[in-house]
């Protein structure tokens, strides 16, 4: 029996921390479950932390990573799952966590830095309309 399972999926910063999680437990070669428990009882966010002890719960009942991520996608976003189901078929899962947690993380930095650059602009522009307006 599974434990209940959080009703909102997990944000994107979640998800990244939970293949931040996995990959840094993979490397490690430490047992997967215990190590997501040992996590959760850390985090200050409940949600995310219970999200992280129900993964722990169901890999300890004997199902497989992959197929919980298959079958409760509130865990990671469907390209996320894609790839961890591929890096654990080609037994190169911790190598696949790395490089999926690197390419997310940039691609956050690149979306933020996107949305700097247009706020100034935009600003400018909505600072002369006030002026003009005012004038």
């Amino acid at each position: 029996m599974s434990q209940p399972q959080p009703h909102n999926p997990l944000s994107d910063d979640e998800a990244r921390q939970l293949a931040e999680h996995l990959s840094l437990v993979t490397q490690s070669g430490l047992p997967v479950a215990p190590a997501l428990r040992a996590a959760a009882q850390e985090l200050p966010n409940r949600r995310f932390a219970q999200a992280l002890e129900t993964l722990a719960h169901d890999l300890e009942s004997g199902q497989s990573l992959e197929t919980i991520l298959e079958t409760n996608p509130r865990f990671l976003p469907p390209y996320m799952r894609r790839l961890i189901e591929t890096g654990s078929r080609s037994g190169n899962l911790p190598e696949v966590l790395v490089q999926l947690v690197e390419i997310d993380r940039t691609s956050a930095d690149l979306k933020r830095s996107l949305r700097l650059a247009i706020a100034y602009p935009i600003l400018l522009l909505f600072l002369w309309v006030a002026l003009v307006l005012f004038l």
